[in-house]
């Protein structure tokens, strides 16, 4: 009996102190609040890479130093290291996850004072100056890099003329970690003036963006600890949706969170890859690869985002090799793409209702000669559809012989129609690029001409009618009388429609 007890003790309990001995705990601490959009987008990667690709039982606690609403003083390190020492005593964390400047100096100064010594992966750290403090034996984990270079080029492509650009920044350690970095690079932009803009006081900042010249570029960098005048923290979105209320400024980003109403954009640290790529690293320390043969990373973690709209708003075009690698926000299909079945229908039943009439109009003057005056009232009905035809085909002669064409203004896609006799380059392809229409069709000396004349039809909302040149398959050219006219559709897809018809037929048309 006794043994047969003892042999029930070891079979329940020895399977349970397996599982407890194969539990991984993790402790994540990040520096700003739950709320903070740059935090949710880290842990969201971090935790997400975790589930899907560690097999093992695990659990992860998280807690939030919240320094962009709470002043970092060593008093309050002290109280929060108490806090963590008692609410861990019993659930010692097997890796530690620590998001952004202050929690890695949270960690770094008060280590000594932790119960546990556990390693520590970090994501989001701008001072690049730590990695020559941290012990690589206990740290590794992802540098945020903002690539000033990568988006001073892209305000090159989009404003060749700008060469002053105004970096904004709240005044935090971060943001004076960024901007030392960013003045690190400003020998390698001789022609550029670079202007840093930054205050504690949102308020300050606000009246200094207000004076800039029009169509300034401001670069977001970090701006997540802006204050009011009464010293309460302002929330990213207030700060954001204020700032795009200045009219005479373009707003670039260099971090995603803060793509949000009228920021275009930019080459972006990415919250989520750089959550990802330290869990990446926190699942090889779990699997017993020692820390010092994990090096952190400096590069892969950030990316090319812009928001459709705000980029429409500014009046600024993607280009095509940009927008191929980038994330597009509020991205919608052209209109062509979100009706091309009903348009192909209703161009179908069009047609087969047209060869309907034609073959009841063969059939009625084939009736007897006894049977006319009974067919005369359908005679005559046949004739007024006759007539409603000839105008259809009267209207389709107009545009026969021409160049039909509609550009998107948000997508930057032309969709193109040739039913001239004349062989156009890519005349094959449904629809072309912005930039493919003017390199392969227009005249080169005519670029200036048109684009001027495209940009008053959208700001003025009138039509336009210019002569210029267009370029054939064979390399020669002809003249055209291009009209076109801005449009705006009911689900408010805005668009440039115009027709192409050839000198010469025109002037033949005239004549006839």
């Amino acid at each position: 009996m006794i043994k047969l007890f003892l042999f029930l003790l070891v079979f329940f309990i020895c399977p349970a102190l397996l599982l407890a001995d194969k539990q991984k705990n993790i402790l994540i601490i990040h520096s700003y609040s739950q709320e903070y959009l740059w935090t949710k987008n880290q842990h969201e990667g971090f935790v997400q890479h975790l589930r899907h690709n560690f097999n093992e039982p695990l659990t992860i606690s998280t807690e939030y130093l919240d320094t962009k609403r709470v002043t970092f003083t060593l008093e309050y390190q002290k109280k929060f290291i108490e806090y963590i020492n008692m609410k861990y005593r019993e659930l010692s964390p097997n890796l530690i996850y620590v998001t952004d400047d202050n929690a890695i100096n949270f960690v770094l100064q008060n280590r000594n004072t932790l119960l546990f010594n556990a390693p520590v992966v970090f994501s989001g750290i701008n001072n690049l100056d730590l990695e020559k403090r941290l012990d690589t034996n206990h740290f590794t984990g992802v540098y945020e890099i903002k690539d000033v270079q990568e988006n001073i080029n892209l305000l090159k492509i989009f404003s060749p003329q700008t060469k002053e650009i105004y970096f904004l920044g709240d005044e935090t350690e971060t943001y004076n970690a960024i901007e030392q970095d960013i003045k690190n690079k400003q020998v390698h932009f001789p022609n550029m003036k670079f202007h840093f803009i930054h205050a504690k006081k949102f308020t300050q900042v606000l009246s200094e963006l207000q004076n800039l010249p029009n169509r300034s570029v401001v670069l977001l960098t970090t701006i997540g600890g802006f204050e009011t005048d009464d010293r309460v923290n302002q929330t990213l979105q207030s700060s954001i949706d204020q700032l795009s209320n200045i009219k005479n400024i373009i707003l670039m980003s260099m971090e995603d969170a803060y793509i949000q109403n009228k920021v275009i954009g930019g080459f972006v640290t990415d919250g989520k890859k750089q959550g990802d790529l330290a869990a990446k690293k926190a699942r090889k320390i779990l699997q017993n690869v020692p820390v010092e043969n994990i090096q952190s990373t400096f590069s892969d973690a950030n990316t090319y985002m812009f928001d459709r709209k705000a980029l429409l708003e500014a009046q600024i075009f993607l280009p095509e090799t940009i927008k191929k690698k980038s994330k597009i926000l509020n991205e919608e299909a052209s209109f062509y793409l979100r009706y091309e079945k009903a348009i192909l229908n209703t161009f179908f039943i069009g047609l087969l209702l047209m060869l309907v009439f034609m073959a009841l109009i063969y059939f009625i003057s084939r009736e007897k000669k006894q049977e006319l005056l009974l067919n005369q009232r359908n005679l005559l009905k046949a004739q007024k559809v006759l007539r409603m035809n000839q105008r259809i085909i009267e209207n389709i002669q107009k545009i026969t012989h021409s160049i039909y064409w509609e550009l998107d203004i948000e997508t930057s896609k032309i969709f193109l129609v040739n039913t001239t006799n004349i062989n156009l380059p890519l005349q094959n392809e449904k629809k072309i690029s912005y930039d493919d229409f003017f390199n392969y069709l227009i005249y080169p000396s005519d670029f200036y001409l048109i684009k001027e004349s495209m940009k008053e039809t959208i700001s003025s909302l009138k039509s336009a009618t210019l002569e210029h040149r267009i370029l054939l398959s064979d390399g020669s050219s002809v003249n055209v009388l291009n009209s076109f006219e801005y449009s705006e559709r009911d689900n408010n897809m805005k668009m440039i429609i115009g027709i192409m018809k050839l000198v010469d037929a025109e002037k033949n048309d005239v004549n006839k």
